[in-house]
């Protein structure tokens, strides 16, 4: 009788970030003994399944958790500085070494790296392929990018590296937190209302989202697929969503703020990525969505 095949082990990286506290969740319980999963923190105390360990701090704190066991299958990195982290976007390239170092030096053979679409030039013709021009005026974007390009040297290394360039994530993004922040500061009976900018259409902005969950099971997809991965893959649900759509299935009263202005439509192509993960229809709804982010609160 030959012994089971042992399981993907797998190190979340970034678990108690923004996205990464929506999509550990999901991670852990979708699992369901399929994978093995350790989430990297900070700080906090080290249950079964937590590393706490900072990457900034080198890699001697990893070695001494792994204590001679196999090394990790892959790193998930959603470790990040960004502008409302408070955090130095030119610390970016630096965290994302650090995180890269310690996967070397581990014997880790795959990262997935979160980058952002925000490394995209806004002005390029959408849906946005991966192969766009990218953008050199966002601050943000240009850290990313060249996050992005710092991988070159540790792919020489033997390292797969696919940096990830995601999209809103429901839940993470900035108008749902307004939602939530919203909720909270209403006087009983009397919700408060969310501005939302309206173009001639009548519409609101049209994105690219996913959802925590759907984020979980694509993180999961793509750190164990025997397949080798680009290097650069969007990170989206296959079809874009209108904004007040959005609002609307998270039961979010607005103010329609009519506006003029060329970016209505800034959405991914994410024709790539469904190579990796069979997308269902409905988690491409903004119901869906909405409902996988409820569920994190």
């Amino acid at each position: 009788m030959t012994d089971p095949k042992p399981k993907p082990r797998l190190l979340l990286l970034g678990a108690s970030g923004r996205v990464g506290r929506l999509v550990a969740r999901f991670l852990d319980a979708g699992a369901n003994g399929v994978i093995d999963l350790v989430q990297q923190r900070r700080s906090g105390g080290q249950g079964r399944g937590e590393l706490v360990w900072g990457p900034l701090d080198g890699p001697d704190g990893l070695l001494r958790y792994l204590n001679g066991q196999a090394p990790f299958d892959a790193f998930i990195v959603l470790s990040g500085i960004t502008p409302h982290s408070g955090g130095l976007l030119d610390d970016t390239q630096k965290l994302a070494d650090a995180c890269l170092e310690a996967a070397h030096v581990t014997g880790t053979q795959r990262v997935l790296l979160a980058s952002s679409s925000a490394v995209y030039d806004v002005q390029s013709a959408g849906p946005i392929a991966e192969q766009a021009a990218l953008t050199l005026t966002n601050p943000y974007g240009v850290a990313k990018i060249q996050m992005e390009q710092a991988c070159a040297r540790w792919r020489e290394k033997g390292l797969e590296i696919c940096c990830l360039r995601i999209g809103n994530v429901a839940g993470a993004d900035q108008l749902l937190i307004n939602v939530e922040l919203a909720r909270r500061s209403a006087p009983a009976n009397s919700p408060n209302k969310i501005r939302l900018d309206v173009f001639d259409n009548g519409r609101g902005p049209q994105r690219s989202y996913i959802g925590p969950q759907t984020l979980a099971a694509v993180l999961q997809a793509l750190a164990t697929t025997p397949r080798g991965l680009p290097e650069t893959l969007n990170i989206a649900a296959p079809q874009p969503i209108w904004m007040d759509d959005l609002l609307i299935a998270a039961g979010c009263a607005f103010d329609a703020v009519s506006v003029a202005g060329p970016h209505q439509f800034i959405t991914l192509n994410c024709d790539q990525l469904t190579q990796f993960y069979p997308f269902r229809p409905e988690e491409s709804l903004p119901e869906t969505m909405v409902k996988q982010w409820q569920e994190t609160l």
